[in-house]
């Protein structure tokens, strides 16, 4: 009787719903992709890959509660982009004014 029983509960288990990525989780989330399969993701920010197979957009929320997110949302905003750290690349009329007299200067 008890094996029997098991069986009826593994097989009731085995058919709750799987939840897969899908477009509408990507509008919601743009920062988590697919990763190896339907079930499992990766948060584009913390480079962390989780499965959404049982809990789907719950899993995406508990992510988001996760040390490790947070520690890399915190680091990313107090570091410099390294953009910072360049000129423009983008010239007005001085800028160009004064390369053409050093260019004849030379």
């Amino acid at each position: 009787f008890c094996a029997a029983f098991g069986n009826v509960i593994f097989n009731i288990m085995s058919k709750r719903r799987r939840c897969k990525f899908n477009d509408d989780l990507r509008s919601e989330f743009p920062f988590i992709k697919k990763a190896k399969s339907d079930y499992m993701v990766k948060c584009e920010k913390c480079n962390g890959e989780f499965s959404i197979l049982h809990g789907g957009k719950n899993d995406i929320s508990k992510h988001l509660e996760t040390q490790k997110h947070k520690r890399y949302l915190n680091t990313a905003a107090s570091s410099s982009k390294i953009q910072e750290f360049f000129r423009k690349t983008t010239y007005g009329e001085e800028e160009k004014k004064l390369a053409l007299a050093e260019g004849l200067m030379s």
